[in-house]
């Protein structure tokens, strides 16, 4: 069984996110996705979430394997106002091999004095595993009947060229994602 799992990025996938109406679009299937491939360090480009990442800036992730069914998952980020690193360990795996870009990824999250384990959804839609990655999750909260989604264009560097990151956009917004709720993420740490 190859290695499958990966990262996620509440970092890249937070644990207070944006709720709007309508339906969640199908995540589409890449099915000869590599997790191997996709491993190592990757830069937030542009985002639309919330929760590990609030108030911070230099958000990376780095995807470790832990096994043939696990990665580990590390979320790095920059608080200017407290003048520190902040990080969120995890791990992610692929639940079903069918749909291989589908990953869920796990993180502990401290819910007062305890320790929970959130899963999200972590569904990458395109990558060519040494530039670019384009995120996307989107849950129906029963409670509100809307739909919580992330989404995250991500690089292997701290920049994206302009042409990968027009069609990334271009993406998002064909499956009814309103790329003007992006933003920009800050990549200018030393």
């Amino acid at each position: 069984m190859k290695i499958i799992a990966l990262f996620v990025l509440l970092s890249f996938i937070g644990i207070i996110n944006a709720e709007t109406s309508e339906e969640c679009p199908l995540s589409p299937v890449i099915g000869n996705f590599d997790v191997t491939k996709y491993v190592g360090q990757w830069y937030e480009i542009e985002k639309f979430t919330s929760g590990f990442e609030r108030n911070l800036i230099c958000i990376n992730a780095i995807y470790t394997p832990i096994n043939e069914s696990f990665i580990q998952v590390q979320n790095f980020g920059f608080d200017p106002v407290k003048n520190e690193t902040s990080s969120i360990k995890g791990y992610a795996f692929v639940p079903n091999q069918e749909k291989p870009n589908h990953l869920i990824v796990v993180f502990k999250i401290k819910m007062g004095d305890l320790l929970v384990e959130r899963p999200g959804k972590y569904d990458v839609w395109a990558t060519d595993y040494e530039t670019y990655s384009l995120v996307y999750s989107c849950r129906k909260d029963e409670s509100t009947n809307k739909k919580v989604e992330n989404a995250f264009i991500l690089s292997r560097n701290k920049t994206l060229d302009s042409i990968n990151l027009a069609n990334l956009k271009k993406m998002l917004s064909s499956n009814g994602f309103d790329v003007s709720k992006l933003i920009i993420a800050q990549q200018d740490c030393e």
